[in-house]
Order: C-alpha cells, then structure tokens, then sequence
C-alpha cells in the first residue's frame, strides 16, 4: 500500500474526499503521516524491524507514491492516526475534538495487535 492510499483512506474518514475541494492540503497530511509512523514505531519497535520502510530525515514520506510494507491493520492505525491529528486543528469544535480522541483510541488498540 502505498502513503497516498493511506492518504485516500484518512480523507474518507475525514469527510474529505471531493477532488479540487479538499480542507486539509496532502502535504499537512503528509506531514501527519510521518508523525503517525514515528508514533506506531515507538509503540512497535518491532514492526521497524519487519519493514523495509524507515522513517529517518532522508527517507520519511515525500510525495505519497512511497510504499509502506506492514501489515493492513497498521496501515489502518496510520489512517486514523493522521485523521485524528488533522481533526485536532478544529481544537474549537467540540465534536471534532472528541471524534479525534475516538481515532487516537482505535490507534492504540490497533497498535497492539
């Protein structure tokens, strides 16, 4: 799978999905992309191992062609990860607020399998 498909993901969850009307620019979630990937790496040091990708100042998502090869349930917890960080930045907005706190417990249950 590759980051614009976690990207592709993480806009249907958002609610963000009309091509040329987009809310959260790809490079923003790019950017939560790799803290997402920081973060289920420091709670599964073991999947770094597994993975041919790392996330090092050369080699971190750039541009959303790069593969991320880990299993699809990881793939998941980035998305929702990503989702929750994006729907942070409406810390005004109650509902978003605590739909982020859903997504960021889902993270860390899937985190776990």
């Amino acid at each position: 799978m590759t980051a614009n498909e976690v990207i592709a993901h993480v806009r249907r969850l958002l609610n963000d999905d009309v091509e040329g009307m987009y809310r959260w620019p790809k490079a923003t979630l790019i950017q939560y992309l790799n803290l997402a990937i920081r973060r289920l790496y420091t709670k599964r040091p073991d999947l770094k191992l597994q993975s041919d990708f790392t996330i090092d100042e050369d080699d971190a998502v750039v541009n959303g062609t790069e593969t991320l090869l880990m299993d699809v349930v990881y793939l998941d917890a980035l998305a929702m990860s990503v989702a929750a960080s994006a729907l942070r930045e409406d810390n005004m907005d109650a509902a978003n607020l605590q739909v982020a706190q859903r997504y960021d417990e889902n993270f860390d249950w899937m985190a776990t399998l």
